[in-house]
């Protein structure tokens, strides 16, 4: 793990600062001036000791160590309450430390120990930002060092083919080299967690394997990882209106030169480049393809037949039974 960088962001989680030893946490910021983020989650440390006399004692030795650290290194640390995921950590560090995002990596480095409840949607945020070189990135392409649920580092770092290839494994991989540097098990933290803890290293890339807007990226692997055990046809389908879903997907899947009867899991980052470069395409010659929700339809279509049915109206009722078939070449099976 990058420790030696001249500022970091450090956070308090649901561990709350009690996860670090306090001789370690003395020893790192007197030699590392840095921000510690201490935000909306440390009301769980309240929570955990509620059924007990001591929860407000508990309370106050975590606010005695977070002013402890602050006193063992001063003018280095600085403390600030609030929400990380609203806070504007583009304002949070020296204009000094900016470098171009052609150059090394800024002296500058996110080090989280993140509750699992808020550490997907943290991640999309943060690569978002990544993608658009602004939040922390605007210093440059600023590492993070993050926790995660065993589970959900694994997808991450997933590599094509691998069950545990997912969205989160595309999204992070086309902006950043990830490595899931080591595992750490539960019982290491108080309190124990029911699972063990992956810790991910992510380094912005210079230029990204997919140029596209981050929202149009998202919405294609979003669509693909729908229907994970199907082939992929299926999931891409939906981001066509039912209309024309059939030829749409076709061509799509011919001009990108992606095989229909391919896995999700088995899409490749080139895969996925080829098939958002035509999509992009696609709804430059259909300004309103981008903006369509397959499940805005199907609500409208599900309204529409208990219309029907309420009215006692009979006939032909296809309409209510979206097709999402695909012709595939001879010889190939289907995947119900």
């Amino acid at each position: 793990m990058r420790m030696y960088t001249k500022w970091a962001l450090g956070q308090a989680g649901s561990q709350g600062p009690f996860s670090m030893p306090m001789s370690l946490s003395f020893w790192w910021w007197k030699r590392t001036p840095g921000l510690f983020l201490d935000y909306r989650f440390v009301s769980s440390d309240v929570l955990l000791f509620e059924d007990t006399a001591k929860s407000s004692w508990k309370m106050d030795l975590k606010d005695k160590f977070i002013l402890m650290l602050s006193d063992a290194a001063p003018g280095k640390l600085r403390i600030v309450h609030g929400d990380v995921l609203t806070f504007k950590l583009e304002k949070a560090f020296p204009e000094s430390l900016k470098r171009h995002w052609e150059d090394d990596p800024p002296n500058v480095h996110i080090i989280g120990n993140l509750p699992f409840s808020v550490s997907t949607p943290l991640i999309v945020k943060w690569l978002e930002h990544v993608s658009c070189r602004d939040g922390p990135f605007v210093y440059g392409r600023t590492p993070m060092t993050l926790t995660f649920q065993k589970e959900v580092a694994e997808r991450l770092a997933a590599t094509t083919g691998s069950k545990q290839r997912s969205r989160l494994s595309i999204m992070a991989q086309y902006l950043c080299h990830v490595e899931h540097v080591f595992t750490i098990p539960g019982r290491a933290f108080v309190p124990k967690p029911e699972v063990d803890v992956g810790v991910v290293r992510f380094t912005p890339l210079i230029q990204p394997r997919i140029e596209q807007p981050f929202k149009l990226v998202e919405k294609v692997v979003q669509n693909a990882f729908q229907f994970r055990r199907k082939y992929c046809y299926r999931g891409l389908g939906m981001l066509f209106p039912e209309a024309q879903r059939l030829e749409s997907t076709e061509r799509l899947l011919h001009l990108a030169d992606v095989e229909p009867t391919l896995r999700p899991r088995q899409l490749s980052i080139a895969h996925f480049r080829s098939l958002c470069d035509i999509y992009r395409r696609m709804c430059d010659g259909d300004p309103q393809l981008f903006a369509y929700d397959f499940r805005e339809e199907l609500r409208q279509s599900k309204h529409k037949c208990r219309h029907e049915e309420d009215r006692g109206e009979s006939g032909d009722l296809s309409h209510c039974r979206p097709q999402d078939v695909l012709h595939v070449s001879p010889g190939q099976s289907r995947d119900q």
